[in-house]
């Protein structure tokens, strides 16, 4: 439309007319509906769960024990993928959610007394190049692993059903791992 003088002159720019009825609102695209409302306030607060489980271990590691810990979220992930090995070699969904964590826990052990421990005395941004590092060397260790394809481990069977909250129907496995976290918060 550069050979035009105004924007209005322009024929691309020229919307089509609608009919008269067209213009009135449709009730139906106006109203709420208040199961999708409820069902993304539960994936928030699920996802929020998550972001919360990630944030205590932050806080833990820095406050208590002053260890600037950039990784965490790297060994989040190890204990993803320490579930999903366990859950393949017992095809039990329990002992894996009891082996993830220990799994996770030894091997932040190993880091924290081979590689951590030796760089307390020093400046803290040694810690940060050094934790900086170990996320992507987990990174592509379970890259090279697992490949690049995302992975996810189906609920237990207690927890494949649906929930009935107030008129909206949730899956049982998300409203388990929410109340789950809020309990986790308050004990901390």
């Amino acid at each position: 439309c550069l050979a035009h003088r105004t924007a209005a002159d322009c024929p691309a720019r020229a919307l089509p007319s609608a009919p008269a009825d067209r213009l009135e609102p449709d009730s139906r695209a106006m109203g709420v509906s208040w199961d999708l409302v409820i069902n993304a306030a539960v994936a928030g607060l699920l996802l929020g769960g998550f972001y919360a489980a990630v944030t205590i271990g932050v806080s833990i590691s820095f406050g208590m024990l002053d260890v600037v810990n950039l990784a965490h979220g790297s060994f989040y992930m190890l204990g993803a993928y320490a579930g999903i090995v366990a859950l393949a070699l017992t095809g039990n969904f329990w002992i894996a959610a009891i082996a993830a964590p220990l799994v996770v826990g030894l091997v932040g052990a190993l880091v924290e007394r081979g590689l951590l421990r030796p760089l307390y005395r020093r400046s803290p941004l040694d810690q940060v190049l050094l934790t900086f590092g170990l996320i992507y060397l987990f990174e592509d260790l379970i890259k090279w692993g697992w490949g690049g394809r995302i992975r996810s481990i189906a609920p237990p069977e207690i927890f494949s059903g649906r929930v009935t909250l107030g008129g909206v129907t949730l899956p049982a496995y998300r409203v388990f791992v929410i109340a789950f976290g809020l309990l986790v918060a308050i004990l901390l």
